[in-house]
Order: C-alpha cells, then structure tokens, then sequence
C-alpha cells in the first residue's frame, strides 16, 4: 500500500518547478538526516527510528509537503478564488522601516501567530482531529516535522497568509522564515539532548519540545511554541522536564500505515461529532505498549 501512495505521489509531479522543489525539500532531508544522525550517535542517542517503517512515512510527508506539493493541489487552488478579495486587506504597515527590522518584525508576528495556531489544533475538536496524524508518531525523528495532514497543512496555510498579507510581508521573507522554522523544527523533533542552557527559556529545545509529544497526562497541551518558547513561559503553557518522555503518541489511537495517517482523522471527526465521545477520549495520547 505504501509504495503504490509513494508511486501516485511521483506521477503528481507534473511540471519542473513541483519537480525542483521536491528535488530541494529531498536534499534538505538528506542533508538535516546526515546532520542529525551524526550528532544522535555523537551524544548516543537512539537511532533506530530511522529503520523504522514510520520513518519512511515521515519521509514521504517530507517530501509531500516540504516539496510544495500539498500548496499545489489544495493551497494554490483555494488562494486562487480568493485572490481578490483578499488583495484590499494589504496595508503594509511596515513600509519605510529598513530591512533588517522589518524581517525580525515578521519573523517574531509569524511565531507568536504559529504558537497560536498551534495552541487552536489541541483546543479545536476540528483542527485536534487533523492534528492527530502529526502526534500519532510514536517514533520521533527530524522528518516528523513535517508529518501534517493535508487538510491541517491547507487551513494552516490559509489562516497565516492573512496577517502576512496585512503586514506586506514579501514573498522572499515567507520563504526565508518558512526555511528557519523547518530547520529548527527539526532539530526540535530530532533525539538530540539539547536544552540551549539558559535560552531554553527563549528559544524551543529538543528536550523541550519532546514533552509535547509525551504520553505522560502532565504533558497534556504544554510546550506549543514553535521557534521561541518564551510564549509559553509567558502565557502559561510551559512545562520543564528534567529527562526525555519515555513514550510518545497517542492512546487507543495508531497509525501503522500511511493510508491510516491520512484516513484516521476523519474517523476521529466522525467519533467527535456524532458518536458524542469526549475530545479527550477521542484524542487518545498513550501508545500501547511494545
């Protein structure tokens, strides 16, 4: 099943430019995978998630969606009837500030606006149904990052381009903080015992970010930030742990196939909204032990 969904992913890509943007995002994931597993076996950690049938999953969403090909057919399409009403909403309130200001303006708006939005996936019962794929991964590696759902990915999409927009953001902005958040994402997700010392107060850590992924209750919608944790410590949402989680995932809830981290969630909808089963039970965060 797996290698028929990776060969309809490859007919997909059509035209040149979707072919040089998956061509990149592979590069990309080659070079952050001999990185990062040089330095996980540096300071032994494990890497047996990389011979993992789930991190071939991950690799697929890596490619699926950090090639722009989840833009193309959902994305694009919807921006596409949109375009017009959206173009008075432009302002660029940040015309006239020089460049450097005006990028570190973007790139501190885009955080606070992914730390809500990440915040808005756990507490919407919609948007947490989606966002199940991304926590079903019990075996974490650089490449979950980009683990999204597509229905997830495109809302997401639409509800940043909007501040964006407002702001004047250009387009080489969007794409050279889009840049430093995968890299920083995946180095968050990676199994490297990093703290960053006193900026783990500042900036999100591998350990920091792995208690978001815990199974542990105390875990439970803590440690959203997506480049800088201080909103967390600021807002309330932060939770420090000394040692890595043990387990991650999520209860009564697996994904051991790639057709069910696409199918699942729509499940989980239809459990939410007709069955009447509680977001929490639905949400099913501890992996059945191995």
């Amino acid at each position: 099943m797996d290698w028929e969904i990776l060969r309809w992913v490859v007919n997909v890509i059509g035209s040149h430019r979707v072919t040089a943007n998956v061509s990149k995002a592979f590069l990309l994931g080659l070079v952050l995978f001999f990185v990062i597993y040089c330095l996980e076996r540096y300071y032994g950690a494990p890497t047996r998630q990389y011979r993992s049938r789930q991190f071939f999953h991950d690799a697929l969403y890596w490619l699926w969606t950090g090639g722009g090909l989840n833009r193309l057919v959902l994305t694009s399409v919807i921006l596409s009837f949109m375009s017009d009403k959206l173009s008075v909403l432009k302002m660029d309130p940040l015309h006239g500030l020089p460049t450097v200001p005006r990028y570190i303006v973007y790139w501190i708006v885009v955080d606070l606006l992914a730390y809500s939005i990440h915040r808005w996936r756990h507490a919407s019962r919609f948007m947490w149904a989606f966002h199940t794929t991304h926590h079903a991964q019990e075996k974490l590696s650089f490449a979950t990052v980009l683990r999204i759902h597509p229905v997830e990915f495109a809302i997401t999409d639409l509800v940043m381009f909007v501040p964006l927009l407002v702001l004047g953001a250009p387009p080489q902005s969007w794409l050279s903080i889009y840049y430093l958040r995968v890299f920083m994402e995946a180095i968050q997700h990676s199994h490297l015992p990093w703290r960053f010392g006193p900026l783990y107060y500042v900036f999100v850590s591998p350990m920091f970010h792995s208690c978001h992924h815990s199974v542990s209750p105390e875990h439970h919608d803590r440690n959203f930030g997506v480049t800088l944790s201080v909103w967390d410590f600021l807002f309330g949402t932060a939770v420090t742990a000394e040692q890595r989680p043990a387990r991650y995932g999520l209860e009564a809830l697996t994904m051991p196939t790639l057709a069910s981290s696409l199918i699942a969630p729509f499940h989980v909808l239809r459990q939410t909204y007709w069955s009447g089963t509680d977001r929490r039970t639905a949400e099913a965060r501890k992996v059945p032990a191995s």
